[in-house]
């Protein structure tokens, strides 16, 4: 018999914390930096694992949790497009919680709002304008012709230009006093004040200088913005870190900083790496995060990366297909050329009847289904790619080539960029003279000077009848495609000329506004970064490519992160290729493979499996007697 007693009651589920949209798509890591609730924050985060997704739910988070208004946010990016895809997201994420996004911007940009603020304090003109580089260029050789800057190289003065100017800050000079170099410095600086222009890097130089001389201003932006957000921090800058810390240091700003040391690449721009391993050093106190959860790229091509940047464990791979590395060798750039374009025809399963009569391909290959914008074609040379776009388009594969010019040194949108300048600041010459040079380069008959322009209404329209004026309102090919970006751009300006004409000559990052479409990419291993294919192709895996010494002096381990960037472009295949012969600048070399090829161990890659290929036999041809 049951003895009688009291039942128990069955054991209470605790129930599930309520859904978070913000936290729920995080991983542990990223879930902590998002909720991290101490002082200044670096977040080291490999490629693949997810940066932008942390960076922008730490803002929303912020927001939701009443933490921080979204005026107080300020995210500084180095490239508009980062900029604008920031922004999407973060709309995305605070869809009903908030009517304000976060203040997104470059730092250039933001430099250009604090003196056009507060630039008056440190003497500089009101209103100033921004000069473009293609201006910029113009006036330094235009003083080289008449100095003893003719024994100057152009290019040499172009490299000594940012430093010189950061060396203004510690009323320093880079070279030695009265050398040829630091008098057409001189001369150029007092050309360019003389016109009330700044050019791209006087914005930072000054900026600081007018942080560091009125802390008043600095304290003004720090309380302002008390959160700040740096994205990819391994690319900033001496003087861009000066600015961060003039902000902490006066209004006790906290930094959330994000990047990843491996990715390093732009050292040539003025890029800095020990900024990211001073980190703590310059904001004391800071923690430090890592994610090395990669959602990106296959097991065995995260091996590969780790092998080639020697290290002890590759990144945690999330995708579940294990991604592959293939090596082809090639005798010259011709047959690389072409094998690509038979590797892409092999991938889609034939792109044209004659790849499929003649036995070069079957079906898809590996079971992937794949398009043409799936795959990227890379190089370390902008000039390698002009023997694959030949082969692509003999081939009949639609593609695109991107690469790192800005949208105003497109042949059409300089155009009107110099007309819009010298019609909003008309009393500047050298806009005169800027547009009358572009005028006669393009052989146009227009009046050069209309002064009765109307120069009131919406950008957009602004720009339409500036393209009439000129007859490019039916422009095609690259020249159509440079308009219609520039018009999709000009639609967030509404009326705002000065703030367009701002914006477009601050943009100097890689724009890969022309992807779109079912096209195959063909850029440079720079231009890749941030972009990402199931397919990628590195081309020219040779000494003396990569690395890259053809030009003197290189830094071998800057040459090492960049291939690594490329490696971790690819979600499933990389191909690697060479070539034995290599035709140059008008020579032809002899090539030996990347010493980065031999960090792959032979079980993590294998020859490129490029089957048989035949031509058609030509058609017999009977002889005539006659």
């Amino acid at each position: 018999k049951k003895r009688p007693g009291r039942e128990i009651a069955p054991a209470r589920k605790t129930p599930p914390p309520p859904s978070d949209p913000i936290l729920d798509p995080l991983n542990d890591a990223q879930r902590e930096a998002v909720l991290h609730e101490g002082g200044h924050l670096l977040v080291v985060a490999g490629p693949g694992t997810g940066k932008t997704l942390t960076l922008t739910h730490r803002m929303a988070s912020l927001i939701r949790s009443g933490r921080g208004a979204p005026e107080q946010i300020l995210g500084l990016t180095f490239t508009r497009k980062a900029a604008r895809e920031m922004e999407e997201r973060i709309v995305s994420l605070l869809q009903g919680h908030a009517a304000a996004i976060p203040h997104i911007t470059t730092f250039h940009g933001f430099c250009l709002e604090i003196l056009r603020e507060e630039g008056h304090r440190i003497g500089m003109s009101s209103p100033f304008s921004i000069c473009p580089e293609p201006d910029r260029d113009a006036i330094i050789r235009e003083i080289f012709s008449k100095t003893e800057g003719r024994k100057i190289n152009f290019r040499t003065f172009l490299n000594h230009l940012p430093a010189l100017k950061r060396a203004t800050l510690a009323d320093e000079e880079e070279s030695t006093p009265g050398s040829a170099v630091v008098t057409a410095f001189r001369m150029y600086q007092e050309k360019l004040r003389g016109l009330g222009m700044l050019d791209l890097d006087d914005l930072e130089v000054e900026a600081s200088r007018l942080l560091d001389n009125h802390p008043g201003v600095a304290e003004k932006y720090a309380l302002m913005y008390p959160h700040l957000f740096v994205d990819e921090y391994q690319d900033t800058n001496r003087i861009q870190v000066a600015i961060l810390k003039a902000l902490v240091r006066v209004g006790g700003a906290r930094i959330f900083a994000i990047g990843d040391p491996d990715q390093a690449i732009y050292a040539f721009r003025g890029a800095d790496l020990q900024n990211f391993f001073r980190f703590s050093d310059d904001f004391p106190g800071a923690a430090t995060i890592h994610l090395e959860q990669n959602y990106r790229s296959g097991r065995r091509l995260l091996e590969g990366a780790a092998f080639l940047m020697e290290k002890e464990k590759p990144l945690e791979a999330v995708a579940k297909e294990p991604g592959n590395i293939s090596i082809a060798s090639c005798r010259s750039e011709k047959e690389e050329a072409e094998m690509v374009v038979a590797a892409i025809e092999r991938l889609l399963g034939g792109t044209t009847y004659f790849s499929l009569d003649s036995g070069r391909v079957a079906s898809h290959e590996d079971g992937m289904s794949l398009s043409f914008c799936d795959i990227g074609v890379l190089y370390r040379l902008n000039t390698q790619g002009d023997a694959l776009e030949e082969a692509l388009s003999r081939a009949g594969i639609p593609l695109v080539r991107s690469g790192e010019t800005p949208l105003i040194q497109k042949r059409p949108v300089r155009l009107i960029c110099s007309f819009l300048q010298m019609v909003q600041y008309p009393g500047t010459d050298s806009y005169r003279k800027n547009y009358a040079r572009m005028v006669e380069e393009m052989n146009m008959q227009v009046p050069l000077f209309p002064e009765s322009f109307p120069g009131t209404g919406t950008v957009p329209d602004l720009i339409r009848k500036c393209m009439g004026i000129h007859g490019i309102e039916t422009a095609s090919g690259e020249d159509g495609e440079s308009l219609r970006r520039l018009l999709a751009w000009a639609e967030v300006f509404d009326d705002d000329l000065p703030a367009f004409l701002d914006a477009l000559v601050l943009e100097r990052g890689i724009d890969h506004g022309g992807l779109e479409g079912d096209r195959v990419g063909l850029m440079s291993l720079h231009a890749a970064k941030g972009l990402e294919w199931p397919v990628v192709f590195i081309t020219g895996c040779e000494d003396r490519l990569i690395p890259c010494s053809l030009f003197g002096d290189h830094d071998n381990a800057e040459e090492r992160r960049l291939f690594y960037v490329g490696m971790t472009r690819a979600r499933s295949r990389l191909i690697l290729s060479h070539a034995r012969r290599r035709a140059l600048n008008g020579r032809v070399l002899e090539m030996a493979p990347s010493p980065f090829l031999e960090a792959f161990p032979p079980s993590l890659c294998r020859p490129l499996d490029r089957g048989t290929w035949k031509p058609k036999a030509r058609p017999h041809h009977q002889l005539n007697l006659f």
